[in-house]
């Protein structure tokens, strides 16, 4: 029996290696049906494209480093320059850690409208989002 592979490449360009595909022909890291799940799990945990603003303060550091060890540059400005740096980086990790935070703000908030929806539609004897019974009222109705 002929392993099926999935149908992506991956970032170097060669074929994606998984044989667990799904019915659309992909892995489940290339199907497009799961694209918006994979950027909320990277925004999740942190892993989304580097921010230019961080690459451009890096650059600039590298700079500063190369500056200092050719001795053409006053050390008082350099600390002076660091100093402001890590003031970016420290705004930039806040702004993320804050547009994470409103992620899953977003995601709980979705979540309780689905809820309070599928609550709705059993009071009233209408179909829910998940069926007949909800997973969440399975355990009430048995006591």
């Amino acid at each position: 029996m002929e392993r099926k592979q999935c149908a992506a490449t991956n970032a170097r360009g060669q074929p994606c290696a998984a044989t667990i595909v799904l019915s659309s022909g992909y892995c489940r890291a290339h199907d497009p049906a799961y694209a918006e799940d994979r950027r909320r799990s990277a925004a999740r945990n942190g892993m989304t494209a580097r921010d230019p603003e961080l690459a451009e303060i890096k650059r600039g550091l590298k700079r500063l480093t190369d500056r200092a060890e050719a001795g053409d540059v006053d050390h008082e400005r350099i600390d002076l320059l660091v100093r402001v740096a890590r003031a970016r980086v420290y705004t930039i990790k806040t702004d993320s850690e804050i547009a994470r935070h409103a992620l899953e703000v977003r995601e709980l908030e979705d979540a309780y409208d689905r809820l309070l929806s599928d609550y709705e539609a059993l009071r009233d004897g209408k179909p829910t989002t998940i069926g007949t019974g909800g997973w969440y009222l399975r355990r009430g109705a048995e006591e």
